[in-house]
C-alpha cells in the first residue's frame, strides 16, 4: 500500500545579507569626475558640429548662403539640410545609448568594480546631456517643418518626463518611509 504524501512545511532559514557599505568618495575623485563629464560634453558637442560639417552633403551650400544673407535662399533646401544633420546626430547618439545600456547591465551584475562607478556616473550624465540635446534638436525640426506633429512630440516628451519624475520622487519618499519604520 502506497504511503500518502502530505505537504511538508518547508522551513526556510533566513539569511541576512549585510548591506553593502557605500564607499566614500574623495573630493578629488568627485572633482575629476565632474571635469571628465565636462570634457565628455565638450567632445560630444564638437562631434555633433564636425559630423554635420564633414558628412552633411548640403553643409557647404547652406552655410555659405546663411553667412552672406543671414537667411537661407531657395538654392539651399533647408529642410533636407536639417534632416541630414539630425540623421547624422542620430548615428552618434544611438551607439552611445547602446553602450550606456551595456555598461548599465554590467554594473548591475556587479561585474564592474565599485571604484569605476564614479566614472560611469560621468558617462551617464554625458549620455543624458547628449540625448536631451538630440531630442530637443528633433523636436525643433518637427516644430519648424511639421507643426502639428511637433506639438504632439513636445507634449509626449513632457508627459514622459513628468511620469519619470513622479516615479523617482515616489521611490525616494517610499525609501525614506521604510527607513523611518525600521528605526
Amino acid at each position: 500500500m502506497p504511503v500518502p504524501i502530505f505537504d511538508q512545511p518547508v522551513i526556510k532559514e533566513e539569511v541576512k545579507e549585510e548591506p553593502l557599505k557605500k564607499e566614500k568618495l574623495s573630493s578629488w575623485s568627485i572633482f575629476f569626475s565632474i571635469l571628465l563629464m565636462a570634457v565628455f560634453i565638450i567632445i560630444g558637442e564638437r562631434v555633433f558640429r564636425d559630423l554635420n560639417h564633414y558628412f552633411n552633403p548640403l553643409y557647404n551650400s547652406c552655410q555659405e548662403l546663411k553667412d552672406v544673407t543671414l537667411q537661407p535662399v531657395n538654392e539651399c533646401d533647408i529642410m533636407r539640410y536639417e534632416f541630414n544633420r539630425l540623421f547624422l546626430h542620430a548615428d552618434f547618439v544611438v551607439p552611445l545609448l547602446i553602450l550606456g545600456f551595456i555598461i548599465y547591465l554590467l554594473s548591475r551584475r556587479k561585474i564592474l568594480k565599485s571604484y569605476l562607478r564614479v566614472l560611469i556616473l560621468s558617462y551617464y550624465i554625458f549620455i543624458a546631456w547628449i540625448s536631451i540635446h538630440f531630442i530637443a534638436e528633433g523636436e525643433y525640426f518637427l516644430m519648424k517643418h511639421y507643426k502639428v506633429i511637433g506639438i504632439y512630440a513636445i507634449l509626449f516628451t513632457l508627459a514622459i518626463l513628468l511620469v519619470i519624475l513622479i516615479i523617482y520622487i515616489q521611490r525616494k519618499i517610499n525609501k525614506r518611509l521604510k527607513e523611518k519604520e525600521k528605526k
